[in-house]
């Protein structure tokens, strides 16, 4: 397991298998779950069904709505929040193995786009762009929005038109 994947905090509730379960979480209420770290550090909530890595809250949604919907409901969460932007291999294994435990669909929307349509793609949360993951013959400039796709564990990227509906992945800091 790598430093990054050993960096997730999940509740007990939230993913099938116990071998992803954190031992030090506990329910703080139905909808919230709250991960004791390690050594005296600060405790760590996210929403129940959300998990915790490297220092941001990622949730799952199965409603399918397009990019510029799934950004919105968002939003709901916080000032910060928005799709999620991933930014490392670690947490791309993370992520995809997350979305793949409660996946209904074939793809995720994540937070990159390219906006301009000029081949500069951007996250949504405006952080860099220092991590590219894309799938066989991508990106294929049919679309301007990227999402996960089902393939390999979610860990590949593809563009479709921001129009189409997909499942979503949130995420706010922590």
């Amino acid at each position: 397991m790598s430093s990054e994947q050993a960096e997730v905090r999940v509740g007990r509730c939230c993913l099938p298998t116990a071998a992803h379960a954190h031992p030090t979480s506990r329910a703080l209420d139905e909808e919230t779950y709250i991960f004791q770290e390690p050594q005296g550090r600060a405790q760590t909530i996210c929403p129940r069904k959300w998990i915790h890595h490297r220092g941001n809250c990622y949730g799952y949604f199965t409603q399918r709505k397009t990019q510029a919907q799934a950004e919105e409901e968002c939003s709901r969460y916080g000032p910060m929040a928005t799709l999620a932007s991933i930014h490392s291999e670690g947490s791309s294994i993370v992520l995809g193995e997350y979305v793949a435990s409660q996946e209904d669909g074939a793809y995720v929307w994540i937070g990159l786009k390219d906006e301009e349509r000029n081949g500069r793609w951007k996250w949504s949360d405006n952080s860099v762009l220092d991590y590219l993951h894309w799938g066989s013959y991508q990106p294929s400039y049919s679309g301007y929005c990227v999402a996960l796709g089902n393939s390999r564990g979610f860990e590949y990227w593809y563009n479709y038109p921001c129009s189409y509906q997909f499942p979503f992945l949130c995420q706010y800091q922590a």
